[in-house]
This record gives C-alpha cells, sequence and structure tokens, in this order.
C-alpha cells in the first residue's frame, strides 16, 4: 500500500519527478559538503586564532626579559599596552615576576587579583591555554614563562576573547554555506533547463508514437526548412 507521500509523487507529472530528484540529490550533496567543510575550516580557524594568541605571549616573553632584569618598568608598560593595542580582540595582557608580583598590566580599573591563579605554567611546560570566564566574556588565556638561560624569571599573559575570535569563525561559516546555497541554487536552475528539455523531447516522441499507431506515417523530420517525409 502506498503512503500519502508515495501517492503524492505518483500523482506527480514525469517533469516534476526529474526536477524534484535533481534538487533532492544537488541539496543533500550541498549541504553534506558544506557541513564537512565548515568543520574543517572552523577548526583550522580556531587553531590559527590560538596560534595568533600563542605567539603574542611568546613574543612578549621574548621581549621582556631585559627590562625585567633592569627593572624598567615604564618598557615593559610600554610592551603590554602595545600587545593590548594591536588588536580589538585582546582583552588584556600582563606581566609577573618569578615570585607571582604583577609587574606590568594593561586593566584601567585596576588588576583583578583572581587573574593570578588562573592559569599557572609548571617548571617543565613551555606554555598554558585556558579558557577563563569572566564578568563580560569567555577568554583563552594564554601563560608563556619568561627565561633567561635556563633559569626562569617571571610570566607573561596575554587573553584573547573567545566572542569576537568565533565571530571571526561564523563569518567563514556564513561565506561557507553562502557559496553552497548559490552553487545549488544554479545546480538546481541548470537541472529544470534539463528537466524541459527531456520532457519537451519525450513528448514529441508520445505525440510522434500515437500518430503512428493511428495509422498516420506522415511525420516531420525536424531537418532544415521543416520537411516531412511520407509513403
Amino acid at each position: 500500500m502506498k503512503t500519502g507521500i508515495g501517492r503524492a509523487l505518483a500523482r506527480l507529472s514525469f517533469r516534476s519527478k526529474i526536477f524534484l530528484g535533481i534538487t533532492a540529490v544537488i541539496v543533500f550533496f550541498g549541504l553534506t559538503l558544506a557541513i564537512a567543510i565548515s568543520q574543517v575550516a572552523t577548526r583550522a580557524m580556531l587553531t590559527e586564532i590560538k596560534k595568533r594568541g600563542l605567539n603574542l605571549g611568546v613574543s612578549l616573553a621574548a621581549r621582556t626579559a631585559d627590562p625585567m632584569l633592569a627593572q624598567d618598568f615604564l618598557r615593559l608598560k610600554n610592551m603590554v599596552d602595545e600587545v593590548k593595542d594591536s588588536s580589538d580582540d585582546i582583552v588584556y595582557a600582563f606581566i609577573l615576576d618569578k615570585y607571582g608580583q604583577v609587574l606590568s598590566h594593561t586593566f584601567l580599573g585596576g588588576f583583578p587579583v583572581e587573574l593570578l591563579g588562573a592559569n599557572e605554567v609548571v617548571p617543565e611546560a613551555a606554555r598554558n591555554i585556558v579558557i577563563l570566564e569572566t564578568e563580560d566574556e569567555r577568554v583563552y588565556d594564554f601563560a608563556v614563562p619568561v627565561t633567561v638561560g635556563t633559569h626562569r624569571i617571571g610570566t607573561v599573559r596575554v587573553g584573547l576573547s573567545q566572542i569576537k575570535a568565533q565571530a571571526a569563525v561564523s563569518r567563514l561559516l556564513y561565506i561557507v554555506f553562502g557559496v553552497s546555497a548559490g552553487a545549488a541554487l544554479l545546480a538546481v536552475l541548470l537541472g529544470t533547463l534539463f528537466a524541459d528539455t527531456v520532457t519537451r523531447r519525450l513528448e514529441v516522441l508520445r505525440r510522434s508514437a500515437e500518430q503512428m499507431v493511428r495509422g498516420n506515417l506522415s511525420l516531420a523530420t525536424g531537418g532544415p526548412g521543416g520537411a516531412s517525409v511520407g509513403r
């Protein structure tokens, strides 16, 4: 027994069935491809975002060793401000000495002390990354030790906004799905033209067959000039 969907499909014209079939195949493979591409692209972009935050931390750690040893707090302040101002998705940057005391930071309303123990680099590690929940948003926190030779003299911390990082990923997803939707629409339009061509030719064959059954063998050849042949 046919289901309601089966009966509805059976009532469709041949042209409609071709159109629906082409559309279903294109939409299915288009969505599958778009989802696969978006997942790969999202992972790649998030990886690049984390690399950028880590590179900022590593660069800051490499440059702060000398002013830390010289206790040049003005240079340290200029360095963290430079990092903070380098991009609008950088939430904060600060420098700690080897005892965990804050030497310089970019917070305007005072340093939030709860950040001190939120991300610590163990002695054998070269870096550490955690996601922190702040009052306003989630932040990728990058901690990189400052070393001179084999001696660790401090730590730099850089906070990268997860919301703004995700916004970049969302823009990429919109582009992927937009391109996929455009390609699917173009394919559907081409499929419609194909369905029209096929159904027109089948209609011509059907009419010709009907004429032959009725005994009318004077059929148009469709050649130049519209000539016809017969007995």
